[in-house]
């Protein structure tokens, strides 16, 4: 008994453990933070299907039509303040809707409750106009010619709908 493993040399992924992570008893390295639950995306995932899906929100279908809208007239759009409880399912529900109106694939990254997403072939269609425009706000700012608005661009989603 005292000799049988109690620490798994593998996490929860399958992946071999590059250094042992402190928890309770605190950090075993000056450089590492304790953690008290797993942080790998892959194994985070893993548990992920252990729990029930979340009911989906009312929200998604609308939100990721105006997603659609804002990325074919500009081949990318970000969505502001989305529940991380609705993330997979929205984030699902764009790629298909994309994929299915235009035939492109498209990539959606999330970085806290901002989802951003992309189709390279329709970005593309419309790069020189982005670009003529990016040159023309950047020429009004320094000269002074037109005053910046703190307007949201038009290929913002705010989840909330403010």
């Amino acid at each position: 008994m005292l000799l049988d493993p109690v620490w798994a040399w593998t996490t929860m992924c399958g992946r071999v453990w590059a250094a042992m992570v402190g928890g309770d008893g605190g950090a075993l390295s000056r450089y590492r933070e304790p953690a008290f639950a797993p942080t790998c995306r892959r194994c985070l995932a893993l548990m992920d299907r252990l729990f029930a899906a979340p009911a989906v929100d009312q929200r998604v279908p609308v939100v990721a039509q105006l997603v659609y809208a804002a990325v074919r007239e500009h081949g990318y759009a970000e969505v502001r303040g989305v529940p991380g409880d609705q993330l997979t399912v929205l984030r699902r529900q764009i790629r298909s809707l994309i994929r299915q109106r235009t035939g492109h694939s498209s990539q959606t990254f999330v970085q806290r409750d901002l989802v951003l997403v992309m189709c390279g072939p329709l970005g593309a269609r419309h790069e020189q106009a982005e670009m003529r425009a990016a040159a023309e706000a950047v020429e009004a700012a320094l000269l002074g010619v037109e005053p910046m608005t703190s307007v949201r661009p038009e290929w913002v989603v705010s989840w909330s709908g403010s």
